[in-house]
């Protein structure tokens, strides 16, 4: 077993340790279940589950116990790998642009695509942007002058090149909220992807903070998350996709989060997502919405962390007309 494996195989047996001390076993169960479908599991972690299974569960405590204190150790987990930020014509070419925003480098994208010099990139972005805008922008009008004097983190799960996020910082800037971003984190398995959609953040990004890009390798974060939990935390679903494993993510990072997932034309994914974290934490719905925003068909559900999971929001359908679209 390399050596990234080895790491995440320890921290999920951290996770199912801290859940029999808790005497949360359906929890454990489900965490056990998803680990044994791993193949290349070694003969103790094996034991291990099987102990799980017949619901031996302090001996499968005690045998966790002795794994770890015989198999924590330091584990090089790429501490210094770097996803750099593009640095090419594309760059040059946008940084260049008075008074950048998102609709901008749309335009410039479709102009490229135009004239039939567009990578696949540019050509998403021309063929998307507008579409990403409406529903982005929809769903910030439904909570995020709620975190005014906030001071916010923002992670795009699978970011792709960056569309969300780069809308929430145009949004934020447009109507001028006062609100603090702190850290941008991108996750992503495609590094090209990552390159430009750091780049996207840092144009149009007003005032400075960090970006921190963090490539995903067979599922798995190469570097652990690094979140100030002072902070609000944003999460952002909205390329259809999830990189890694919902049981791979430290959920105690998130002290005070929302979560936003949008898909065009995907709900699975919507109610995926959804699903798997009402798995791991109490939350309650802020806004659970299908329909249309102007031309665009839209799937949404905005959730926040409570510390009761209550939840009340029905999901509605919703239609909204070309002329009610607050921008």
């Amino acid at each position: 077993m390399d050596v990234s494996n080895e790491s995440a195989l320890i921290n999920k047996l951290k996770i199912i340790e801290l859940a029999l001390r808790y005497k949360e076993y359906r929890f454990v169960e489900i965490l056990a279940s998803n680990l044994s479908a791993n193949k290349n599991l070694d003969k103790n972690t094996s034991n291990i589950l099987l102990e799980i299974i017949y619901k031996n569960y302090d001996q499968s405590l005690i045998m966790i116990n002795n794994y770890l204190s015989n198999n924590v150790k330091a584990i090089d987990n790429n501490d210094n790998y770097e996803i750099s930020i593009e640095n090419d014509e594309y760059s040059v070419c946008i940084k260049n642009i008075e008074n950048l925003n998102f609709e901008k480098i749309r335009r410039y994208c479709n102009n490229l695509a135009d004239n039939n010099q567009a990578d696949k990139m540019a050509k998403g972005f021309a063929k998307n942007g507008k579409m990403y805008k409406a529903l982005v922008y929809d769903a910030m009008e439904q909570f995020l002058e709620d975190l005014e004097d906030e001071n916010l983190t923002i992670i795009d799960w699978g970011c792709g090149q960056g569309l969300a996020v780069s809308l929430v910082l145009d949004y934020i800037n447009e109507k001028q909220l006062d609100i603090e971003i702190e850290k941008v984190i991108l996750i992503d398995e495609d590094e090209k992807a990552l390159q430009r959609a750091s780049l996207h953040v840092d144009v149009l990004k007003e005032d400075d903070f960090e970006i921190e890009a963090l490539h995903v390798k067979d599922r798995e974060l190469e570097k652990e998350l690094d979140v100030d939990d002072s902070t609000v935390t944003l999460n952002l679903f909205a390329n259809d996709v999830m990189p890694v494993d919902f049981l791979d993510i430290d959920y105690d990072v998130f002290n005070e989060a929302y979560f936003v997932c949008l898909s065009h034309k995907n709900k699975n994914f919507v109610d995926d997502v959804h699903e798997e974290l009402c798995t791991f934490i109490d939350i309650s719905d802020v806004s659970a919405r299908s329909g249309k925003v102007g031309m665009y068909h839209r799937f949404e559900r905005i959730c926040k962390k409570t510390d009761s999971g209550d939840n009340n929001i029905q999901e509605i359908d919703i239609n909204i007309d070309d002329d009610e679209i607050l921008f």
